[in-house]
């Protein structure tokens, strides 16, 4: 498929263009060397091909597997409603056909000066654009970038379109090496699974405590709207809020009845002996506050350092929630489960003293969407 002819363009010399185009790839260097998600990183992709090519419109289109259809990840210059709405098969409309072809193509324009060449027809859900790209792992196509203006189209040099290409096909390998340790991630979720896992089955009362915790908390995030990156760090954190639990002797930790103030004085250590545990250099260090915190009360009544409302980080919020919601729908040695419902009121009850009423309130709108999928026997 080809374009109109790649005409000059008077505001921008090669020299600049070279000397942005190493000054883009030197930033995407240093952005594929940081624990990104694939969202992050095209986001930042975005805004450096923006500030290279000059334009006010570009989006990065992904193709999904499941849909086979390409959507919008990534964008700038499009409304959020909008974007949100673009999708399109393989094939269908320019952006469909140059993802097929693997070639850039530039769109031609209503200029009788300029030779006119057959342009296929744009289809309503797609962005208009001036330079479409696609994006190639190897010999696999995985994507479409698209440039343009919100105004008039302007033109590109063919430095420009060289330019682009090749950064696309540098942010393509980005895209690959993220995915590559997404997979070497999920590998590690499974051991933190298994060793939260270990943990609960010291108490045949709290087995799979952990990753009903997590679950829960994972829910409160989503509704929330936390980003995809956010939730992850969650999932980690709610697995292993019990870790320091290692560290307390099981004539405490199992003990069928009623702990003295000593015990539970020991019992409470369990927070910073996690902290420690996770370590202030691992590469679990990000969720330390999570673990060191998920006792704290949002009235600052908690423990173990007795912060107060917005001072506990707001992920050990949402644990904190997910944790008393479990350990309430659960037997005990001491007393039987509570029903989903008589749960849900002693939280609420507790929303502005023990609880942040805002992730309260949320959760309780998680109960009514997920009642059916709540139960304690799962």
């Amino acid at each position: 498929m080809k374009g109109e002819p790649i005409l000059p363009l008077a505001h921008e010399n090669t020299t600049n263009l070279v000397r942005k185009y190493f000054s883009a790839i030197e930033k995407l260097s240093r952005l594929t060397l940081r624990t990104l998600s694939l969202e992050g990183l095209l986001e930042n992709f975005v805004n450096l091909l923006t500030d290279l090519m000059q334009v006010d419109q570009v989006s990065v289109m992904l193709l999904d597997p499941v849909t086979d259809k390409l959507t919008m990840k990534a964008w700038k210059g499009f409304p959020v409603a909008e974007a949100r709405k673009y999708c399109l098969r393989a094939g269908e409309g320019i952006a469909g056909r140059v993802f097929l072809q693997k070639e850039p193509y530039l769109v031609s324009r209503e200029d009788p000066s300029l030779p006119q060449c057959a342009q296929p027809p744009h289809v309503p859900n797609e962005p208009d654009a001036a330079l479409y790209i696609p994006l190639i792992v190897g010999h696999e196509s995985r994507g479409i970038i698209t440039l343009g203006s919100i105004k008039q189209q302007r033109l590109f040099t063919i430095d420009e379109v060289n330019a682009a290409f090749a950064l696309a096909e540098y942010m393509a390998l980005a895209m690959e090496n993220t995915r590559l340790n997404n997979e070497i991630s999920g590998l590690s979720l499974g051991l933190l699974k298994s060793l939260a896992m270990a943990i609960d089955a010291k108490d045949n009362y709290t087995r799979m405590h952990s990753m009903r915790v997590t679950r829960y908390a994972v829910m409160i995030g989503v509704h929330m709207g936390m980003s995809q990156e956010n939730i992850e760090l969650l999932r980690r954190g709610a697995l292993l809020h019990d870790i320091g639990k290692i560290g307390i002797r099981d004539d405490i930790l199992l003990k069928p009845g009623e702990l003295t103030k000593k015990e539970w004085d020991e019992i409470r250590k369990h927070p910073e002996i996690g902290a420690r545990i996770l370590g202030p250099e691992g590469p679990l260090r990000v969720i330390v506050p999570m673990v060191l915190y998920h006792h704290e009360r949002y009235d600052g009544r908690g423990y173990p350092h007795g912060l107060k409302g917005a001072d506990i980080p707001e992920e050990a919020r949402i644990i904190a929630v997910a944790d008393a919601f479990e350990a309430i729908t659960a037997d005990r040695p001491y007393r039987r489960a509570y029903s989903l419902e008589r749960a849900a009121k002693e939280i609420q009850q507790n929303a502005g003293s023990q609880f942040d009423p805002g992730i309260v309130r949320v959760f309780m709108d998680v109960l009514k969407e997920y009642t059916g999928d709540l139960t304690p026997e799962e």
